[in-house]
């Protein structure tokens, strides 16, 4: 089993300022910064949210997805070949 991005490159994010999806409004406090975003609370709402949001967010998880997946393959695969030798001795039963 193999992902389809196995060679594709990581996407960059691009970032797009955001505003609160529920009432839509601009005003906000952050809250905390990650990763070059924060996320911030609505003054309007109460409404938490990431802010600048990456209008790539599909892409970029996707890509992230199939990244994983194909550590996680092999990490099965290293596993079976290791665990058919532990079990080997007792096929005789």
């Amino acid at each position: 089993m193999q992902s389809s991005c196995r060679n594709a490159e990581a996407p960059i994010p691009i970032f797009e300022d955001a505003n609160c999806d529920v009432c839509g409004s601009w005003d906000s406090k952050e809250l905390v910064k990650l990763q070059g975003s924060a996320y911030h609370e609505c003054n309007t709402c109460g409404l938490i949210f990431a802010r600048p949001m990456p209008i790539n967010f599909v892409e970029l998880n996707e890509a992230s997805y199939h990244r994983k997946l194909d550590k996680y393959i092999e990490k099965i695969q290293k596993r079976r070949s290791k665990n058919r030798k532990k079990v080997k001795p007792f096929s005789r039963y």
